[in-house]
């Protein structure tokens, strides 16, 4: 019984310790591992805890054959990873500077801020405006 309790819990263990895994004092202390979409695709953590938490999703993956097949499902998220308040995140774009398609769906460089959208032009992609709250149709 206590191993059917370890397997069920393991998933959600693995996403404790990538909460546990964000925190920096510096960029460089600072990584983004693609644990697959039943981890989040974009998983910003510790430079030193990152492979450990890699290794928990290798046997999850094993023991969850789904979580490894939807693993590649995730769409391109930025790699650079930088520290903000203590915490490991996307690097930020600057706001009203155009970046390349290529940078956009090959490397993402960066992510759009937070209250901002993503426009793609043919210059290529731009941050800049407010996000907008989705518009609800009456019933």
């Amino acid at each position: 019984m206590l191993v059917l309790l370890w397997f069920v819990t393991l998933p959600s263990r693995i996403q404790d310790q990538m909460a546990d895994a964000n925190y920096c004092e510096a960029d460089q202390d600072c990584v983004n591992f693609n644990y697959g979409v039943a981890f989040g695709c974009g998983n910003y953590v510790n430079r030193n805890r990152g492979q450990k938490i890699q290794s928990w999703v290798s046997i999850s993956n094993l023991l969850h054959p789904s979580n490894f097949l939807v693993k590649y499902s995730c769409e391109p998220v930025p790699k650079l990873a930088v520290c903000i308040d203590k915490k490991c995140m996307p690097k930020q774009c600057d706001i009203g500077v155009y970046y390349s398609e290529f940078t956009l769906f090959a490397d993402r460089e960066c992510d759009c801020p937070k209250g901002t959208i993503g426009n793609i032009t043919e210059k290529g992609m731009i941050c800049s405006g407010i996000e907008r709250e989705p518009i609800l149709m009456p019933q």
